[in-house]
């Protein structure tokens, strides 16, 4: 049951929205009054947070997807908009960069299997940023397009660094591919 992972996300539905406030990357708190320190943790717990969730999902997908891990969609669909680490692109991308030097924060190393899940929910989200970025709806168009817009910022200045880390398995080659003509495609028809 989905129920179960959202309540498996750190603090469920309300605490890994707490994350979605907070831009990867970007200097937390952005321009808000209190101290650079307390601002600066904040971000850092809002990053462990963010890194965890995807960690949670990608163990879950590893464990019981493993066989089927183009079902990662229906996770997708499922979690859309309760669960903003999904759309967390530059957590992503360092989860896939660090790989195995991921020690210093506190996460186990990724076996080859989870990099491989991790590259099917990064490519299921974004062709589900894609999806929405279609609607007819203005709201929907603009959140998915700030989705994508996030996304060309955070993976297509690694890109080349994503497609070395990827090149010795096919399959992983082959996702990494997809995600990246799906960004240029959506960077090219709206820039």
């Amino acid at each position: 049951s989905t129920g179960v992972l959202v309540g498996a996300l750190p603090g469920g539905i309300d605490g890994v929205a707490a994350v979605g406030g907070v831009e990867m990357g970007a200097s937390p708190g952005g321009g808000g009054g209190g101290d650079e320190a307390s601002n600066d943790a904040s971000g850092l717990a809002a990053v462990y947070r963010s890194e965890t969730s995807i960690a949670m999902i990608v163990e879950y997908l590893d464990s019981f997807v493993s066989d089927h891990l183009r079902m990662v969609e229906r996770l997708i669909s499922a979690f859309w908009g309760r669960a903003p680490a999904l759309t967390h692109f530059g957590t992503m991308v360092s989860m896939l960069l660090l790989g195995e030097a991921r020690s210093s924060s506190g996460l186990e190393p990724q076996t080859q299997r989870q990099r491989l899940a991790l590259l099917y929910l990064m490519e299921a989200v974004v062709r589900r940023s894609l999806v929405e970025f279609a609607s007819e709806r203005p709201a929907e168009k603009r959140a998915g397009a700030a989705k994508l817009d996030d996304a060309c910022d955070r993976v297509l200045p690694e890109m080349p660094r994503l497609m070395e880390v990827c090149r010795p398995e096919e399959q992983k080659l082959l996702l990494i591919s997809h995600v990246c003509k799906l960004l240029v495609e959506y960077a090219v028809e709206n820039s």
